[in-house]
């Protein structure tokens, strides 16, 4: 059976199933709108977590959507 550090390994850290999921390529230096509703302004971001070897999605908006890949997967 695949573990999740298997995966997060193959994917780069989760960083290829967010540029899957968003539709665009992702660009860590810069925020975008969410996926999720209709937000006005720029306040979404993907940046990497140390602790788990992993990237994660954060909205400064709305806190109800931080996690990585995996979370980010449970979504749809």
């Amino acid at each position: 059976m695949i573990d999740r550090y298997q995966i997060l390994s193959s994917a780069q850290g989760g960083l290829d199933f967010f540029s899957h999921f968003l539709g665009f390529e992702v660009n860590l230096h810069s925020n975008f709108r969410s996926p999720f509703y209709g937000d006005k302004r720029v306040s979404c971001h993907i940046y990497y977590y140390r602790k788990s070897s992993s990237y994660k999605f954060y909205n400064h908006d709305d806190t109800v959507y931080p996690g990585d890949c995996f979370w980010f997967d449970n979504l749809g």
